[in-house]
């Protein structure tokens, strides 16, 4: 887990101090500008978290709130316990693949947990906001995974620091959500 802290740091350092250069391209090549030398143009796609709406997690939570709260922090405590006895990676593809499918399982098994709890309808919006948040979360470990099996491990960093960079968007609102357990995932 604190391999991708120091991966997403390294990342960092080298790109401020212009050792690395990241590009992105997309899967279709649009159309040169006028005057242009038909080069592919570079964007940039970050995996979108889900806009914090200010009234998410405020007023005050009925009986209904608090143990759809309290068993979703169960289910990510239980993701994050799983996630947590995983072997460290080796900083290969191999090793980045293997853990980011293992990851990517422990993912989709919260999910289906979290789908079949019903949330209360005084919470909806804050149950809608976490169903995006993890759609996120998903997109960006299958985004390693995919990078890391394409025998890319430049890109498998660059997923991994996407992925930590959704984490600390999302944290404050699934924190303000009474959601703590759920925010602290960091694969």
């Amino acid at each position: 887990m604190k391999w991708l802290l120091i991966i997403g740091a390294i990342v960092v350092v080298l790109f401020a101090t212009g050792r690395i250069h990241l590009y992105f391209y997309t899967t279709s090549e649009p159309a040169p500008a006028a005057g242009s030398s038909g080069a592919a143009n570079v964007v940039s796609s970050p995996i979108g978290a889900p806009p914090p709406s200010s009234h998410l997690g405020t007023g005050v939570r009925t009986a209904a709130d608090v143990r759809w709260i309290r068993r979703m922090n169960v289910f990510c405590a239980r993701r994050n316990g799983r996630e947590n006895s995983l072997p460290a990676p080796e900083d290969t593809t191999t090793g980045l693949a293997r853990y980011a499918a293992q990851t990517l399982w422990i993912w989709g098994d919260y999910r289906h947990q979290a789908n079949g709890l019903p949330s209360p309808t005084t919470y909806a919006a804050e149950a809608a906001w976490v169903e995006q948040a993890d759609d996120a979360t998903g997109t960006a470990i299958q985004s390693v995974l995919d990078a890391a099996r394409s025998d890319n491990r430049d890109a498998a960093h660059v997923a991994i620091a996407a992925f930590q960079s959704l984490s600390e968007t999302t944290l404050r609102t699934y924190r303000k959500i009474g959601l703590r357990a759920c925010g602290q995932f960091h694969p």
